[in-house]
């Protein structure tokens, strides 16, 4: 999936792409959700069975010589925090030595979550951000203007922690109008790095959210000049 990042923070580097070696892996935990993104290739999954990741299997992936000297590791989903084993998968990645990074929407992540993720060495989070408008959770989450509070509030927290925190925005016709609002949002809540998915992955799923490539072109060009605009001189 292509994207676009947008680092505020001059001490976030990025460290899996070393070419020739596998230094990034990604776990999809669960295909349970607390929400509906109608953009997300994960939609169809929610009507039928939960299906978490084995804990067993998620050990020998740990212990597998091709993972040996993997050293970025990222929970995702579904949402991480609706996998029943997701506190005995941290105690695993923890006791050997490992940092993970997870992607989550945010609204269960309670500063008492956070609290215990930094205990288990969680390295940083990632929040799914797509609106500063609480009425347009519905619309592009299935979400509550109170999904949406608990949201900021639950960022606000994680920014304060010793996380690393990033937000990410899968562009849409429903956000497009607010991206640059988004990331202006994101540098003064604190956030480390601001994401943008230009393209949404299930077309099949929210076809009527997809922007024209042309209109994605322009939104992406603005967020580009602003940043220029807005940089520190050299």
């Amino acid at each position: 999936m292509q994207k676009i990042k947008f680092r505020f923070n001059t001490t976030h580097v990025d460290s899996f792409n070393t070419p020739g070696k596998l230094n990034l892996v990604f776990l999809d935990l669960t295909n349970r959700c607390n929400l509906r993104c109608r953009y997300c290739f994960n939609l169809h999954n929610l009507d039928q069975a939960p299906v978490d990741l084995d804990l067993s299997l998620l050990e020998r992936a740990l212990d597998s010589k091709v993972a040996a000297g993997v050293r970025n590791w990222f929970f995702s989903g579904g949402e991480p925090l609706c996998y029943p084993d997701l506190e005995d998968a941290l105690r695993m990645f923890q006791d050997r030595g490992h940092r993970p990074k997870i992607a989550t929407n945010g609204i269960l992540l309670t500063p008492r979550v956070v609290d215990e993720w930094v205990a288990r060495g969680v390295r940083s989070v990632q929040f799914s951000f797509d609106t500063l408008r609480p009425a347009a959770m519905s619309a592009i989450n299935a979400g509550s203007p109170k999904n949406h509070r608990d949201l900021l509030a639950n960022l606000a927290y994680a920014v304060a922690s010793p996380l690393r925190v990033v937000a990410s925005s899968v562009l849409t016709r429903a956000n497009a109008a607010e991206i640059e609002a988004m990331m202006r949002a994101s540098c003064e809540l604190g956030i480390d790095s601001y994401t943008l998915y230009p393209a949404v992955p299930a077309r099949r799923n929210g076809g009527g959210l997809v922007l024209p490539l042309e209109e994605q072109t322009a939104v992406i060009d603005r967020l580009c000049q602003g940043a220029a605009l807005r940089a520190d001189p050299v």
